[in-house]
């Protein structure tokens, strides 16, 4: 049932877009129910069209709740209800203005349990005309963006985790970016990193390079699937995995795809 819950909040459901959005996920814990193979655990991607002043731009989100498997998906069905309600709804608020107020809706819904569950995530707006990207990162594994071949972090000053305390509206750091025609935006979860992969001596050790995932996204060439698919290679994950991705269309008549899948064993 929590399985079934999560798939409506996550995923992507965009009107017309101009970019090209996917997402990818790997939880932990994978069972079978009669005929069904599913997954479950506390990631979740996320990508909106919204209304601001007027004009269509693309919410995303890339979260991590606290814990594994059922334990974790409570926080992600929380943190997907509330971004959805969120996001359903037109405002009259400029892009920093919004975040900040999902920001706070999202954080002041976690500190009702007080510390026994919290998240971790990025939520950003996209102009899709203008290319602009505004991203509020909330403790999270930083975002990438791959420019032709080549990965690099996006520099950002976190806000505290959802549900870890107070925040103000004007302590909290939006990070803005004009991207350039074929730039790919990626977000994704801290099992990004917490990867074994082998050593000098061909023994596999726990990854501690915040820089091992430019390369496999390199490699990867952006896209989400594959990002996926070469972590978890050889049962190397050891925790829930999401990653998504936004490109921005290279020229005019670039074809405008949406894309979900979820990583089975």
């Amino acid at each position: 049932l929590t399985s079934l819950l999560l798939q409506p909040l996550g995923g992507i459901r965009l009107t017309e877009p101009s970019v090209h959005v996917e997402q990818f996920a790997s939880q932990k814990k994978k069972f079978t129910y009669l005929k069904w193979d599913e997954q479950l655990g506390g990631d979740i991607s996320i990508a909106r069209s919204v209304e601001l002043q007027g004009n269509r731009m693309v919410a995303v989100a890339n979260a991590d709740a606290m814990g594994k498997s059922l334990q974790g998906a409570g926080g992600a069905l929380v943190f997907g209800a509330v971004f959805e309600a969120f996001t359903s709804r037109p405002s009259s608020l400029e892009p920093e203005g919004w975040l900040r107020a999902c920001y706070l809706e999202l954080n002041r819904v976690f500190r009702s349990f007080s510390g026994y569950m919290m998240a971790s995530s990025i939520i950003g707006l996209i102009d899709e005309a203008s290319l602009t990207i505004h991203l509020l990162n909330a403790d999270h594994p930083g975002s990438i963006i791959l420019r032709g071949a080549r990965a690099m972090l996006l520099e950002e000053s976190p806000a505290p985790r959802l549900g870890l305390g107070a925040a103000q509206a004007d302590q909290i750091h939006i990070t803005r970016f004009t991207a350039e025609p074929g730039d790919i935006l990626i977000l994704a979860t801290d099992g990004r990193d917490d990867v074994l992969i082998p050593n000098p001596q061909g023994e596999l050790t726990l990854n501690d390079d915040p820089e091992h995932i430019l390369s496999v996204i390199q490699q990867a060439r952006g896209n989400a699937e594959t990002i996926c698919r070469l972590l978890a290679s050889g049962d190397r994950l050891t925790d829930d995995l999401s990653v998504l991705s936004v490109q921005f269309p290279a020229g005019p008549d670039q074809s405008v795809r949406a894309r979900n899948a979820s990583l089975q064993a």
